[in-house]
């Protein structure tokens, strides 16, 4: 994997642990941490705004009361299902 690591890499992502910045001294690393954490925080307020970026979203979310309505039956009817193996 070290053959593999660009000689400019500056530092690399790792599944499940995150970012690992790379440098000569603590300062350094710090300086480039918080340069890469702004091109990430950038990145992210693009895809906020509504611009494509990884792909469009296929339609927009449903209104909140709209989304908890089926969680609410779902619980009524688990709810009474429990209540019905209780009073049994």
């Amino acid at each position: 994997m070290a053959g593999s690591i660009p000689a400019g890499a500056i530092g690399m992502t790792l599944a499940h642990y995150g970012l690992v910045i790379f440098g000569d001294d603590p300062r350094q690393c710090h300086q480039r941490m918080t340069a890469a954490v702004a091109k990430i925080e950038a990145y992210l307020a693009a895809c906020r705004k509504g611009k494509r970026v990884l792909g469009s979203t296929v339609r927009p979310a449903r209104p909140a009361a709209e989304r908890q309505q089926p969680a609410a039956t779902v619980l009524l009817a688990v709810r009474g299902r429990r209540w019905a193996r209780r009073s049994g």
